[in-house]
C-alpha cells in the first residue's frame, strides 16, 4: 500500500535479517521491487533503482560499513 499510495515504482528495498521475510511476503507480487538484505547492499543495485529504501537497522548498519571503508582508504 506504501509503494502504490506515493506511487514509487523501481524500488529497491534494503532490510535488515528479521524484517527481510515480511517484506518479501508484501512485495514479491508488485513488479520492478527487489528486496535484498544489508549485507548484500552494492553499488549496482543503489544506482539502478530510482527510489532505494532502508529499514532503520539496515540503515545504521550500512553506515557502518561504510565508515569502516572510509577508514580503510585514508
Amino acid at each position: 500500500n506504501f509503494l502504490v499510495k506515493n506511487k514509487l515504482k523501481n524500488v529497491l528495498i534494503i532490510s535488515d535479517k528479521e524484517s527481510k521475510s515480511k517484506f518479501i511476503k508484501s512485495a514479491r507480487n508488485i513488479p520492478d521491487v527487489k528486496i535484498i538484505d544489508q549485507i548484500g547492499t552494492n553499488v549496482y543495485d543503489l544506482l539502478k533503482y530510482k527510489n532505494v529504501m532502508f529499514t532503520v537497522s539496515s540503515i545504521k548498519n550500512f553506515q557502518e560499513r561504510l565508515s569502516k571503508w572510509k577508514n580503510f582508504i585514508t
